[in-house]
């Protein structure tokens, strides 16, 4: 017989490596001569499925590339902010004055630029951007205080932030709408049909490679339920 296992009481990684494990054994011996073809497949299917949204809830590696971007636009509108605070104490009146300029035009965005949310923030630095490239004064302010070369900078960061923002939206829109937990009761419904399939025929048609198949199985239980009875 095999020994009983709670799958629900698994974390989803966990969960996940016990179909595989379960079904790597399944495969090397043979599923067709077992006569638990059928209940090997909805288990694969189910499996994949329930992989497939377990990856999902990790995380696109997307986000990861978007938070870090996001970061380096933050520090650079953050750096040159303070560079215009620098100049206000400077001891030539053209320093301050353009100092003073271009701090009343990052002050028209409210408290601080780097505390928006995404969009907001990606708007906000485009039109910031913008008018130091087209505004006459302005433009010759940020010259002078030598950060002309951090609004570069700002601006790629900001249209690579862009661009990882937008693939992401287009990774999330070809996705599945996938339900983690619903695919896991889904998966253990699936196991339990294939357990009984199992039983059934190592008592109606005995041999040693369903005894081989079983015995792998209850190592495979015991293995997992001792993680859960040491935690």
């Amino acid at each position: 017989m095999i020994k009983s296992i709670q799958l629900l009481r698994l974390r989803n990684d966990e969960h996940v490596q016990f179909n595989n494990d379960l079904l790597k054994f399944c495969e090397e011996n043979n599923p067709e001569a077992l006569k638990i073809k059928n209940q090997y497949d909805n288990l694969l299917a189910g499996t994949q499925k329930m992989e497939q949204a377990y990856l999902q809830t990790r995380g696109s590696e997307l986000t990861k590339k978007i938070t870090a971007e996001d970061e380096v636009r933050d520090k650079l509108v953050t750096g040159i902010e303070q560079g215009a605070v620098f100049y206000t104490y400077h001891f030539e009146a053209e320093y301050t004055e353009a100092a003073e300029l271009l701090l009343q035009e990052i002050k028209k965005y409210g408290t601080g630029i780097a505390r928006m949310n995404y969009q907001a923030e990606t708007a906000a630095l485009n039109d910031l951007i913008d008018k130091v490239k087209n505004n006459d004064k302005l433009n010759a302010a940020v010259t002078l205080l030598g950060l002309m070369q951090w609004f570069t900078k700002l601006e790629e960061s900001n249209n690579r932030f862009n661009d990882l923002y937008i693939d992401r939206i287009k990774e999330n829109a070809q996705k599945p709408d996938l339900n983690l937990k619903e695919l896991r009761k889904e998966s253990a419904e699936q196991y339990k049909e294939l357990v009984k399939h199992i039983e059934a025929n190592t008592l109606l048609n005995p041999s040693e490679s369903y005894e081989t198949l079983i015995k792998q199985l209850n190592n495979l239980i015991d293995k997992y339920n001792n993680i859960h009875r040491k935690s």
